[in-house]
C-alpha cells in the first residue's frame, strides 16, 4: 500500500483546521448483482419464481428452446440449445414443485423432458409423487423421460426408490394408470438396484385383475435386462403363472428368456424344478390345469401338472445349455409320457460342452424317442431338433424316414428337410438320384433341389459354403449357414460373413445363422452378442425381428453366459 507523509507548516495545520469544512461522504464501494439484459434467458427465468410471470416467461422458454433445437437440426448439444438448457432448467424445476396449477405444471415438465437434462429431475421426483385424479399425467411424462433418457448422474437407487413408491400405488385400470405402468417399469429397467428388483416382483406376481397380465410379462421382460441373481425364485414360478380365467396366457417365454440372461445361478433351481421339488411352480401347475379343465376338460384329461412342470424345465435347462444337465435329460426321457420325453429330447440338443461319447448317447436317445412317440406333431418337433444338431451321423436316420412309403407324407417331407440340411456332398447325391424315380416326394425333393445340389458341389469346401452365403435363392444361402456350422468354421472371415447375414430378408436364413453362431461360439462371442443388439434396435416393434427374436434372445443369453462361465475359469473361480 502507498504511504503518504505529510509534512505542513504549524500555521498551514492551524489555517486548515481554522478554515470550515465542506461536508464530505466516504463511499465504499460495494459489489452490484449483475442485471440480467431486459430480454435474456436469465430474465426470463427469473420470471418463473413469480406466479403472476410464471404463465409467460414458460411460453417464452419453450419458445427460445425450440429455435435453438431447431437452428441446430435437432441437435441437443448444439451451444445455442445448451445456453437455453444451462440457464432454464433449475428455475423450471424450482418452478414445477412451486406451483399448484397442474396444467402449467405438465407444460413446464414437458418442456424439461425436452431440454433433456439430468437438472430436470427435482421435477421429475416430485411428479412421481402424484396425486390421484390430478397429476397421473405429470407422473408419466417423467417416467418416460427417466426410461428413455440418460439419467445416470440421479444415482440409481435414488430413481428406483422414487419410481417404485410411484409404481405399487397405482390401483386403476384406465389408460392413464396403465400409461404411468408402463413407463414406470420401463424406467425401473433402468435402475439397476434392490428397489428396482422388489416392485418388479411384485408387479410381475401380481394377481390383481385391474392390472393387465400384459403388465405382469413387461415387468418379468425388464427382468431380462437386470439379470439378477435374486429374481431367480421369482422368475422361475413366472414360469407358470396366468391370469385369472385366462390359462391361454402366459409369461414363461419371457421368463425363461430372463433366467437364461442370470446364468448358471437358474441351473439348480432349473434341475429342482424338473425333480418336482418347487412346491410353489407345483401348486400354480395344478391350478393352471384346473383351470383349463373348467373351459375343456377334454383337454384336461390329457394333462398332467407335474408333467407341465417337468416340461418346462427340461426346455430351460435346453436353453442353458450347461452339460450339468445331462444326466437328469437322458434320464428324464426315460419317461412315460409323451410330452416329457419329447421335452427332454429336444432339450438335449441344445447342450454344450459335450465330447463325442455324450453326443452319441444323445443320438441314440433322440432317435428312439422318435420311435417311442406315435403321435406325428409330437414327430414333427423330434425331426426339426434333429435338423438343429449340424450333425451329418442323423442322415440315414432321417432319410430312412423320408424315404419310408409307409410314413406320414407331412412327416417324410420334415425328415427330409433334416437330411437336407445336414448331408454332405455323397449324402446329396444319394437324395438327387431318388428323385429320378420318387413320385409321392417329388414336390418336397423340388424344394430341396438347389440346396442339394450346391451341397453337391461345395461338399466339405468351407470357402465355397462362405461363398454361398450370399446367394440370391434363400434356400442355398440357409444351407451355406448350415454347413459353416457343421464343418466348425470359426476363423475370422466365416465368422464375420455369417453376421453380416443377420438381417437378411429370409426368416428362414436368419434362424440358420443364429443356430451356426451358437454352434461356432462354444465359449461365446462378444461380436454375436453386439450385432443381435444392434438388429433388434434397428428392428424393434417389425415382424422380421418378431419372427427371429425368440431365437435370437436364447442365442444372446447363451453366448453371454458362456462368456461369463469362460471369465470365471479364467479368473480361476
Amino acid at each position: 500500500m502507498r504511504r503518504f507523509s505529510i509534512s505542513c507548516s504549524f500555521v498551514l495545520i492551524i489555517a486548515a483546521c481554522a478554515a470550515p469544512r465542506a461536508r464530505t461522504e466516504t463511499t465504499v464501494a460495494q459489489p452490484v448483482a449483475a442485471t440480467p439484459a431486459p430480454d435474456s434467458v436469465a430474465r426470463w427465468a427469473r420470471a418463473l419464481d413469480a406466479p403472476r410471470t410464471r404463465a409467460d416467461a414458460l411460453a417464452e422458454l419453450r419458445a427460445r428452446h425450440d429455435r435453438a433445437l431447431d437452428a441446430a437440426g435437432g441437435d441437443h448439444d448444439a451451444e445455442a440449445v445448451r445456453a437455453v438448457v444451462d440457464g432454464a432448467a433449475d428455475p423450471l424445476a424450482r418452478a414445477y414443485r412451486a406451483t399448484d396449477d397442474p396444467v402449467l405444471g405438465e407444460s413446464i415438465l414437458e418442456l424439461l423432458v425436452d431440454m433433456r437434462t439430468p437438472r430436470a429431475w427435482p421435477a421429475f421426483e416430485a411428479a412421481l409423487d402424484w396425486r390421484p385424479d390430478l397429476t397421473e399425467t405429470h407422473a408419466g411424462l417423467a417416467a418416460r423421460a427417466l426410461a428413455e433418457q440418460d439419467s445416470s448422474e440421479i444415482p440409481a437407487s435414488v430413481r428406483a426408490r422414487a419410481l417404485a413408491a410411484a409404481l405399487l400405488r397405482i390401483e386403476g385400470d384406465r389408460g392413464v394408470d396403465n400409461h404411468m405402468r408402463i413407463w414406470m417399469i420401463r424406467a425401473l429397467g433402468r435402475a439397476d438396484d434392490a428397489a428396482s428388483l422388489e416392485a418388479l416382483h411384485r408387479v410381475m406376481a401380481s394377481e390383481d385383475p385391474r392390472q393387465s397380465f400384459l403388465i405382469n410379462r413387461m415387468a418379468a421382460q425388464q427382468l431380462v435386462e437386470l439379470a439378477s441373481p435374486q429374481s431367480v425364485p421369482h422368475l422361475v414360478l413366472a414360469l407358470f403363472r396366468f391370469p385369472e380365467g385366462r390359462p391361454d396366457m402366459r409369461m414363461n417365454d419371457v421368463a425363461a428368456e430372463a433366467l437364461l440372461h442370470i446364468g448358471r445361478p437358474a441351473l439348480e433351481p432349473a434341475l429342482a424344478l424338473l425333480r418336482g421339488e418347487s412346491s410353489g411352480a407345483n401348486a400354480i401347475a395344478v391350478d393352471h390345469v384346473e383351470a383349463i379343465r373348467r373351459i375343456d376338460p377334454s383337454i384336461a384329461a390329457r394333462m398332467s401338472a407335474s408333467e407341465e412342470v417337468r416340461t418346462q424345465a427340461s426346455l430351460l435347462l435346453g436353453m442353458l445349455g450347461l452339460p450339468e444337465a445331462l444326466e437328469p435329460l437322458l434320464s428324464e426321457a426315460q419317461r412315460p409320457e409323451d410330452g416329457a420325453r419329447l421335452s427332454a429330447a429336444v432339450a438335449l440338443v441344445g447342450l454344450s460342452g459335450l465330447g463325442e461319447a455324450d453326443r452319441e448317447r444323445i443320438r441314440r436317445t433322440i432317435e428312439r424317442v422318435y420311435g417311442q412317440i406315435s403321435d406325428p406333431r409330437l414327430r414333427h418337433s423330434v425331426l426339426g431338433a434333429v435338423e438343429r444338431t449340424h450333425d451329418p451321423r442323423y442322415v440315414s436316420f432321417s432319410s430312412a424316414i423320408a424315404l419310408d412309403p409307409d410314413a406320414d407324407l407331412a412327416l417324410r417331407s420334415s425328415a427330409l428337410a433334416a437330411a437336407t440340411a445336414l448331408a454332405t456332398g455323397a449324402d446329396a447325391e444319394r437324395l438327387l438320384r431318388v428323385m429320378e424315380r420318387e413320385t409321392e416326394l417329388r414336390e418336397p425333393l423340388v424344394e430341396q433341389r438347389a440346396a442339394l445340389e450346391a451341397t453337391v458341389r461345395c461338399d466339405r469346401d468351407d470357402a465355397c459354403w462362405r461363398a454361398l452365403l450370399d446367394a440370391d435363392d434363400p434356400r442355398v444361402a440357409r444351407k451355406a449357414a448350415q454347413m459353416l456350422a457343421q464343418l466348425g468354421v470359426r476363423e475370422a472371415p466365416a465368422m464375420q460373413a455369417l453376421l453380416a447375414q443377420l438381417p437378411h430378408p429370409d426368416v428362414t436364413v436368419r434362424l440358420a445363422v443364429l443356430e451356426a453362431i451358437d454352434r461356432l461360439c462354444p465359449n461365446g462371442c462378444e461380436a454375436a452378442i453386439d450385432a443381435i443388439d444392434a438388429l433388434g434396435d434397428a428392428e424393434e416393434g417389425r415382424s422380421s425381428w418378431n419372427a427371429i427374436r425368440a431365437g435370437a434372445m436364447a442365442v444372446r443369453g447363451r453366448q453371454r453366459l458362456r462368456l461369463q462361465e469362460r471369465e470365471e475359469s479364467e479368473r480361476g473361480l
